[in-house]
């Protein structure tokens, strides 16, 4: 071949080529040939995607990918000569595993040596297109080797992309491929969660008779919680595939960096034998660089990197993967993506898992404002009366002297927050939240629960707020528009949004982070709305989305105000600046005056980790972000 290697045996084929042993005379080794098909070899199009994209993964060298030598063609004949990796297919290891799936720890190391393989190929510009079980290699040694890098991008090109063309296989193709879009980093995740998927439970999320009917099935139904198969996989394992298998790209692991770092994050506890009971490990940030955001593909809200203390060996779960239903003309394509992609002889289908897991949200009676606020119109709201003690774990030091205007009136469904000073920040805390430093501030009052569904709905319906992005929440396709939810707080509404709303609802303004770190405190400094220790039953901690309001009537505040820790993140007036405490004026702050962020508070649901419900604890996102998990209350100055 070319004059120079010699084919000795067949190892396999497909339908874009056959792959031989071989022998490269020149430099004494072994060498895999691989001979594209003659019927590819015709369009002129296709040799030239293949010279393209053979070039350009020649010049990747990685430990985990394997090692492109040459390409070239002999008369019509097109090669490629690859490093001969002996061992087997990943896919050839899951069978003879059959339905017991792999170890544990041997399903996370390949994962992780799969992932570090695809960032590095992401930081050169390529995109894979095809993760499976078939195209990763496990050396002798067990390590894996990820093959047919930028096979799917020469098989198709993006002229057949733009047509709404599958390349790929049903079991493992991301949804956006399905529907025709370009493929992108978050794409090649989406894959290597359903792969790890099947290491550790035995089998793909679903199976059909045929590429349609499992099309179908991953449009339709929500794939199963691996823990329904396997029992013993924990929780943690289950949190990063729910990551990797988001609907929305923008909702998966940023890169496949972090979700590298999950695993090995993972595979570390579970060998020293500290696995969690629940999903803590999620890293959705890259500290302490923070990640470049567009409006196509919103961020998670940033946090500076936590001390350990909180929560010793977990990392903070800042906001939890998003999943959203596809548009109902997505159905409509899919006969018509099927039929190209047998037209294509490729095996086209769709690896839509949702990220939804099968356990319910507790059922909790919803507490209205009458029975939870502490406050009816026209009452005025006091900090409770304190007792002077030593302060224990679960008692906070006494807040400090407030004075509250005389005769003032509540607006319905506000407290009323006495003037007073306090200690803002955490000297435990990330590095943003320090130095701790003295604020204060007049009074003011604040909504006692986050703003909800029906109440937007109001907004809109009158002309003083505008259309919110997202209809659905984190499971819920159809959230806001639902009276079933009308008692749920709004998700998703942008900064701008928040603000028209409060202005909207009786003149009222966003709170500034120093008043609502305050209400969350009750001006005393401890940890969390309820004390100084951690209790995951007073937020949804095992939600998969929001919950009523008023949900969990033990996490309120000193002062009064609920779901503070818990449910959604909150927007706030200030926009974001990691030094400013450092140079917060101590009478009224509001903030730097200039920045690209806006701050959010408060955690959101779906994390046992202390770290995200902090009182103290400070997130970002531009303002223009639309998030299923980003919420807001309002808050008003006190006559």
């Amino acid at each position: 071949m070319g004059g120079r290697y010699q084919i000795e045996a067949l190892l396999g084929q497909g339908g874009m080529s056959a792959v031989y042993r071989g022998t490269d005379p020149n430099l004494h080794r072994t060498v895999a040939i691989k001979l594209i098909h003659s019927h590819l070899t015709g369009d002129p199009e296709f040799l030239r995607r293949f010279e393209a994209e053979a070039a350009a993964v020649a010049q990747l060298r990685h430990s985990n990918i394997i090692q492109v030598y040459d390409f070239n063609h002999d008369d019509d004949v097109y090669y490629m000569v690859l490093e001969f990796v002996p061992g087997e297919t990943l896919h050839a290891r899951l069978r003879r595993a059959g339905d017991q799936g792999l170890p544990l720890e041997e399903a996370l190391e390949i994962t992780a040596g799969v992932a570090d393989a695809v960032d590095y190929a992401h930081k050169r510009g390529l995109i894979h297109r095809d993760i499976k079980p078939a195209n990763i290699m496990l050396s002798t040694q067990g390590q894996p080797i990820l093959m047919d890098f930028g096979i799917a991008k020469i098989l198709g090109g993006a002229q057949h992309t733009a047509t709404g063309a599958v390349v790929g296989t049903a079991s493992y193709i991301s949804p956006e491929q399905v529907l025709g879009q370009r493929p992108t980093e978050r794409s090649d995740i989406y894959s290597l969660g359903v792969t790890l998927f099947e290491m550790v439970a035995g089998r793909p999320p679903f199976e059909a008779d045929s590429a349609m009917s499992l099309m179908m099935k991953h449009v339709n139904e929500m794939p199963p919680d691996c823990r329904t198969i396997k029992p013993a996989i924990p929780a943690d394992v289950v949190a990063i595939i729910d990551r990797a298998l988001a609907k929305a790209p923008a909702h998966r692991y940023a890169s496949a960096a972090l979700m590298a770092a999950a695993l090995r994050d993972v595979a570390g506890r579970l060998r020293a034998g500290r696995m969690l009971e629940s999903p803590a490990t999620l890293i959705d940030e890259a500290p302490p660089v923070e990640r470049p955001r567009t409006s196509a593909q919103p961020a998670r809200p940033v946090a500076a990197p936590l001390p350990p203390k909180l929560e010793t060996g977990t990392s903070a779960d800042v906001a939890p993967a998003g999943r959203r239903g596809f548009p109902r003309w997505a159905l409509v394509m899919l006969p018509i993506i099927a039929i190209l992609c047998l037209a294509l002889g490729a095996s086209g289908g769709l690896a839509l898992m949702t990220s939804l897991r099968t356990a319910l949200v507790p059922a909790t009676p919803t507490v209205s404002a009458a029975t939870v606020a502490p406050t009816q119109p026209g009452e005025t709201q006091l900090p409770p009366a304190t007792e002077a003690q030593a302060p224990t774990s679960d008692t906070p030091p006494a807040a400090p002297t407030a004075t509250a205007p005389a005769a003032a009136t509540v607006p319905p469904n506000m407290l009323l927050l006495p003037a007073g000073a306090f200690q803002m920040g955490s000297a435990a805390g990330a590095a943003d939240e320090q130095p701790v430093h003295a604020v204060k501030l007049d009074a003011f009052f604040i909504d006692t629960f986050e703003v909800t569904n029906a109440r937007y709905q109001a907004c809109l319906n009158d002309g003083g707020c505008t259309a919110l992005r997202q209809n659905g929440s984190e499971t819920r396709g159809a959230y806001f528009a639902n009276p079933e939810f009308n008692e749920f707080p709004v998700v998703s509404p942008t900064w701008d949004q928040a603000r028209a709303y409060c202005l909207w609802d009786g003149g009222k303004r966003l709170p500034t982070e120093a008043e609502w770190e305050y209400a969350a405190t009750g001006g005393d400094g401890r940890r969390f709305p309820w004390g100084n220790d951690f209790d995951a039953n007073l937020v949804p901690s095992s939600a998969p989305d929001t919950v009523a309001i008023g949900s969990f009537p033990g996490n309120a505040s000193p002062f009064g105000p609920l779901d503070m820790a818990g449910n959604v993140l909150e927007w706030v007036a200030d926009v974001y600046d990691s030094n400013f405490y450092a140079e917060s004026p101590e009478v009224n702050p509001q903030g730097p005056g200039a920045g690209a962020d806006r701050v959010l508070r408060g955690g959101s649901f779906g994390t046992t980790n202390g770290a995200v419900y902090t009182t103290t604890r400070r997130f970002h996102l531009a303002p223009n972000t639309s998030e299923v998990d980003v919420g807001f209350r309002c808050a008003l100055a006190a006559p």
